[in-house]
């Protein structure tokens, strides 16, 4: 096409290359712009999400009922909403306008060159077969940079996956301090199974640690307790163990591939009894008797007694399942943790929805019946604590005092 064109013009054809260049930049940058508005919408779609679950979900839609907060939540959703398409609107028209701005440039070129090429025949400056020939490139070349325009923007799309890829890949190696017996640069855990060595810890935006100086050894055979307030580390402690945060200053050593949780914020799982079990070990999808046993130890004989067989769905996903209240669901959780494969089991405070009583039997019944296993016990009642064989004791994210229960009691 340009040495078509440099018979009519070198100036013409000069400036198709700055062309070309400039309808490609702004291609380019029209298309990156759509691609980020398009990644940086996963926050937006998850606070839709949220309200949307807040009026769907079972537990949250009984509570707005109640409150008669329906309405409410609707039209913070609408608003929420409004806000997310008029905010999108804005930066597509402006994505597009950029993206467009290259194929005006392009036109714009292209009618030029034909309004001179037919100035340059009818002065006699060109023949007729010349500009039959120009003409013709020229709608060759529109297509050709259109066709280009849509590979740069295939181009641009796959860079943006590409950036979030390189970013992943290049971040630095943190250490894991997941205890391997190999590791010449972590100090053994001997008899341990956790260990924090001198552990502060601050949340992301916090103004102040969440736990300072934490120091304490664990042992894989013995029961424990870490007691306290609310907000005084607790549950801060139990997400440093599982390395769902890493300390700012200190070691945590932990065997993690040897320990199972119940967490306070269990899981439903609405499948059947047997399918909940095997969950936390699989040897025991076959094992009826074992499952029965261990569900009535930990105060689950009336959801026994609640379904035709362990076979029956639970839940309200199924049309024949059968539903359980809070605490048995809780109690099911629990018993899905104790029957699990692992050497040792946390307890995060999985007892909120139990009473007193039926608590104190279900922490009695572990301590009694799995002497070889340990366990570490988060809780903020002493009596849930008292029988454990040591217990920490945190006050403002500090480790106040330790001991036996007999010898926390003796303290002044």
């Amino acid at each position: 096409v340009s040495v078509i064109f440099i018979q009519v013009s070198t100036i013409l054809t000069g400036s198709l290359f700055i062309v070309i260049i400039a309808g490609m930049f702004f291609s380019f940058k029209g298309m990156d712009i759509l691609n980020n508005i398009k990644y940086k919408q996963s926050h937006n779609q998850r606070v839709l999400d949220y309200y949307f679950n807040l009026l769907t979900e079972k537990y949250s839609l009984l509570e707005l009922i109640v409150f008669k907060a329906k309405k409410f939540i609707l039209k913070c959703r609408a608003n929420e909403e409004k806000k997310i398409v008029r905010e999108l609107f804005k930066k597509t028209i402006v994505a597009g306008m950029i993206y467009n701005l290259s194929t005006v440039i392009i036109v714009t070129w292209l009618v030029i060159s034909l309004i001179y090429s037919s100035i340059c025949l009818f002065n006699g400056e060109i023949n007729i077969a010349l500009f039959v020939v120009v003409v013709q490139s020229s709608i060759t070349l529109l297509e050709n940079i259109e066709n280009l325009v849509y590979q740069l923007a295939d181009v641009s799309r796959s860079m943006e996956v590409f950036k979030y890829y390189q970013k992943f890949i290049s971040l630095s190696n943190k250490k894991e301090n997941l205890y391997q017996s190999n590791d010449a640069s972590l100090p053994p855990l001997g008899k341990n199974i956790i260990k924090f060595d001198h552990v502060s810890f601050a949340y992301p935006g916090a103004d102040r640690n969440a736990i300072t100086d934490i120091s304490f050894e664990i042992q894989k055979d013995r029961k424990y307790a870490i007691v306290g307030e609310n907000g005084a580390g607790k549950s801060t402690i139990v997400k440093l163990i599982f390395g769902l945060y890493q300390p700012q200053n200190g070691n945590v050593l932990v065997s993690r591939e040897k320990i199972g949780v119940v967490y306070q914020d269990y899981m439903k799982y609405e499948m059947s009894i047997r399918e909940n079990m095997a969950l936390g070990n699989l040897d025991l999808l076959n094992n009826e008797k074992r499952i029965r046993q261990i569900i009535e130890e930990n105060g689950g004989t009336d959801i026994l007694q609640q379904v035709h067989s362990i076979d029956q769905k639970l839940g309200r996903v199924y049309s024949d399942s059968v539903d359980l209240s809070e605490g048995q669901w809780q109690r099911l959780a629990i018993a899905r943790g104790i029957g699990s494969s692992k050497d040792f089991i946390i307890f995060d405070e999985p007892t909120a929805s139990m009473d007193p009583i039926a608590e104190s039997h279900m922490y009695e019944t572990f301590y009694l019946k799995d002497n070889n296993r340990g366990s570490l016990t988060i809780s903020h009642r002493m009596a849930s604590a008292k029988q454990a064989d040591h217990i920490f004791v945190l006050k403002d994210g500090k480790l106040y005092e330790q001991g036996s229960h007999d010898e926390l009691m003796s303290f002044d």
